[in-house]
């Protein structure tokens, strides 16, 4: 049966997308709020030292983490999910794996705990924290997110002033802190 008309369709649609990091250096607790995974998501270069977010609304889909070692030296990894109210969606976790041999690296692969408040989407723009981590020089991460590009008219969220000003249309991944920097990029 042909069709009168051309069928209806979602015109904004979920995208997903990996982004990879790399550590030249390692902390302990270090926060990382909505906001932080945005600017990794990616910003867009509007002008001379302006950005909006690539997307105004996100959800953090998982979070895998590697640190290699040297022999006789311990790698530790911990992630752990952080909730911004008095009533807890979800149980306080903790996720934690210990490296002592360059065959096995420390490894943690973590989803936000299911109807927690980091398994909901978020706006860009906002700054509570998502979770925390240790990780020493050398960590590798990827995040994987669920985004939907401002277009068709959205109203855009301005996002952080760059520390260089690329030109107008570049996408940008910031890091969240100075010892992480994106290494790849993939759509899934």
């Amino acid at each position: 049966m042909v069709a009168s008309h051309p069928p209806p369709y979602i015109s904004q649609s979920v995208r997903t997308i990996k982004v990879r990091y790399s550590s030249t250096g390692g902390g302990t607790n270090i926060p990382v709020s909505y906001a932080n995974l945005a600017n990794m998501l990616g910003l867009v270069c509007t002008g001379a030292g302006t950005t909006v977010y690539l997307s105004n609304v996100f959800r953090l889909r998982r979070v895998t983490l590697w640190a290699p070692t040297t022999a006789g030296v311990n790698a530790t990894l911990s992630l752990s999910w952080v909730e911004n109210t008095a009533d807890y969606e979800s149980p306080p976790s903790t996720h934690t794996d210990n490296s002592i041999s360059p065959e096995h690296p420390a490894f943690v692969d973590v989803r936000p705990p299911k109807g927690s408040l980091a398994d909901k989407w978020h706006g860009s723009a906002q700054t509570d924290n998502c979770f925390q981590m240790s990780y020493v020089a050398s960590t590798t991460m990827d995040l994987t997110f669920e985004f939907v590009i401002n277009d068709l008219n959205a109203t855009l969220v301005a996002g952080p002033s760059p520390f260089s000003a690329p030109a107008s249309g570049v996408i940008g991944h910031l890091r969240f802190n100075a010892n992480f920097f994106v290494v790849a990029l993939k759509d899934i």
